[in-house]
């Protein structure tokens, strides 16, 4: 009995991934990343950027990871519990953090936030309205994703649209043109 009530809900969830993509395009499209932010990265305003997050938001970063070094950026992809262990010449103004956590509550980027200020910027990327990542962010990306009731899989597609938006703020990419294919992406899904 549990087992099919996991399965109709996770089911449900799966289903409910295109009205979440297209809840983060309408968030998307009226939002954008701040032009000092973007002109910051674009000079090399910040000698490096790090990208966080635990599990499956660590690996979300993947491709921004990729996209980051593509674009000549001193790029680190590492685990948030791996950065809080050490890596003391990171926290630093001269570092943009992008931290990932669907919640915005995990224990780790909880105790990351509490040191938030030692960086040049942090932007959050979060489903977490109101969470710790949210609030201590000084640029918040919402996935709009909504609930979930078992494993994510409306927020991690969420996140991997989100961080492509990211890399599209820094890019010459037309900003109609990653809306278009958020909405072609959609209607696959």
């Amino acid at each position: 009995m549990i087992s099919k009530v996991i399965q109709g809900a996770y089911f449900h969830d799966i289903m409910a991934q295109a009205k979440a993509l297209d809840a983060l395009n309408v968030s998307l499209s009226n939002q954008k990343v701040p032009s000092a932010l973007r002109e910051q990265i674009a000079g090399r305003g910040y000698c490096q950027v790090v990208l966080t997050g635990m599990g499956s938001s660590l690996h979300a970063l993947y491709p921004l990871y990729r996209q980051f070094g593509e674009m000549g950026l001193h790029c680190h992809w590492l685990e948030t519990s791996e950065l809080l262990l050490g890596f003391e010449p990171w926290y630093s103004r001269d570092t943009l953090l992008v931290a990932v956590s669907q919640s915005g509550e995990s224990a780790e980027i909880v105790q990351l936030m509490s040191r938030a200020n030692d960086f040049g910027h942090v932007i959050g990327i979060t489903n977490g309205e109101h969470s710790t990542l949210a609030r201590s962010a000084g640029t918040t990306i919402r996935l709009h994703a909504g609930s979930e009731s078992t494993v994510s899989c409306k927020t991690y597609l969420c996140t991997l649209a989100a961080l492509n938006w990211l890399a599209a703020q820094f890019t010459t990419i037309e900003e109609c043109e990653f809306h278009n294919d958020l909405t072609a992406a959609s209607q696959a899904v």
